[in-house]
């Protein structure tokens, strides 16, 4: 091997080198759990905020796991405590007041993209699919804005959640 070849070679492993201590520096941002502080969803001129003005929620994030929660932050109690016995009109109500998912990430920072690969989900047809959000990191936020749109009452809605780092888990 030559000497050019061999200054290529080292310049080509420290390039690769940095970039995983990028990666590994950006990831370490995103560790940690998160908390909503607001959910907006728009279609069109239209937006609206599905879980409230005051919603919940919570994001977890592992160096390879994540898990997210969403909720209105008043939710109606079902009229009894035995979960197999709850009218089914009182859970058709509730289902569309909360959104749960978990699974894998990874980050893409050339597209700032963070791709959750979802593994389990309340709704079962996301299972195995890829959710794709933009994100912006901002001090102690951050914004994650749906890629693809998210089909609702024959709709398209794109949305865009702010999270405040919490202290810790």
């Amino acid at each position: 091997m030559g000497q050019k070849e061999l200054v290529e070679l080292r310049l080509n492993f420290a390039l690769e080198n940095n970039h995983e201590k990028e990666s590994c520096i950006l990831k370490e941002k995103f560790v940690g759990r998160w908390k909503l502080l607001s959910c907006i969803a728009q279609s069109g001129d239209e937006k609206l905020m599905p879980f409230g003005d005051e919603p919940f929620g919570m994001l977890l994030y592992t160096p390879t796991y994540m898990s997210v929660f969403l909720a209105k932050s008043r939710r109606t109690n079902f009229s009894i405590m035995d979960m197999r016995n709850v009218p089914s009109a009182e859970i058709v109500d509730n289902f569309p007041e909360f959104e749960a998912y978990c699974g894998n990430y990874s980050i893409d920072e050339s597209t700032k993209i963070v791709i959750h690969r979802i593994e389990n989900s309340k709704v079962p047809n996301w299972i195995n699919m890829d959710f794709r959000r933009y994100y912006q990191l901002q001090a102690n936020n951050l914004i994650l804005k749906t890629v693809d749109s998210l089909s609702l009452n024959g709709r398209d809605w794109h949305f865009t959640l702010e999270w405040e780092k919490a202290e810790s888990f």
